[in-house]
């Protein structure tokens, strides 16, 4: 690559635009049934990659204690309501 080419890192995008296009098609009410799905086998301490902004949290059940929810997206992260970031109904 010629080195008066200057590389835009694809960090504006990351940072920006793709969280809040994630939290938006996740919230779609049709996707609900699958997020419910895939958290119904969950029990005890649950490790969530890429948790994104958190909306599966409140789906999981009583037999889980406790969420983890980790993502590489600050952005996403900071969507995330302080509700959210509690599974336990007495937080």
């Amino acid at each position: 690559m010629p080195e008066s080419v200057e590389v835009i890192p694809m960090d504006f995008y990351e940072r920006w635009i793709l969280p809040p296009i994630l939290d938006l098609v996740m919230r779609r009410k049709d996707l609900t049934k699958y997020r419910r799905a895939a958290v119904a086998a969950a029990r005890g301490r649950v490790l969530e990659i890429r948790g994104r902004s958190g909306l599966n949290f409140v789906l999981y059940g009583k037999q889980v204690e406790f969420v983890y929810g980790i993502d590489p997206s600050p952005r996403l992260l900071s969507i995330r309501a302080p509700a959210r970031r509690c599974i336990k109904r007495t937080c």
